[in-house]
């Protein structure tokens, strides 16, 4: 099932925390759940953040009918630090919108890939959190196509520290290509 929903303020999905505490101005919760995309070894899908509840619909049978598979996403350290991360945990998410008195302050929301930073001296900025930046495995089939910004401080739900063999979640690393070389092998 799912449920297409309005906010009167900004929201974001907060990778890798299952609450929406310090996340500066983001600090109402919406929703926490899951980090769940197609098996590792499938096609590709997309990282999504699928409430703790992972309700069914009305009409849902005990059959495996052929649809596109969900599965719980692990986390797999190296470029991923463990420390923060435990390896093969399943990771949480958080939706989460800015306070009603924070409405002005906040009018989009976007994350700044290769930085720690929001402000440029040009344009001021509030910075939400800044973490690791994470995706699939390079020569995987499948997991999720699109990158997510882990929070630094990941919180958890109920998890299982064993292998499930589901979709995994990587960190990331910069590769040379020849021209504007920087950094490489090193974990974005």
């Amino acid at each position: 099932v799912c449920a297409v929903c309005g906010s009167k303020t900004q929201t974001k999905t907060i990778w890798g925390r299952a609450e929406c505490s310090n996340n500066g101005l983001l600090s109402t919760p919406l929703y926490k759940g899951y980090i769940m995309s197609n098996e590792y070894t499938q096609n590709r899908g997309q990282y999504v953040c699928v409430d703790e509840e992972r309700m069914v619909h009305h009409r849902s049978r005990f059959n495996n009918d052929g649809g596109n598979k969900w599965y719980t996403v692990e986390a797999q350290c190296g470029a991923l630090p463990c420390g923060p991360y435990v390896e093969d945990r399943e990771l949480a998410c958080a939706v989460c919108r800015v306070n009603d008195e924070h409405a002005k302050k906040a009018n989009s929301v976007y994350t700044r890939w290769g930085s720690r930073e929001c402000d440029d001296r040009r344009y001021p900025a509030n910075k939400i959190y800044e973490g690791y930046l994470a995706g699939s495995y390079y020569t995987s089939s499948g997991g999720g196509y699109n990158n997510v910004c882990l929070h630094e401080k990941p919180t958890w739900n109920e998890f299982n520290d064993r292998d499930q063999n589901g979709a995994r979640m990587y960190g990331t690393e910069y590769q040379n290509t020849g021209s504007l070389d920087k950094n490489h092998n090193r974990d974005a």
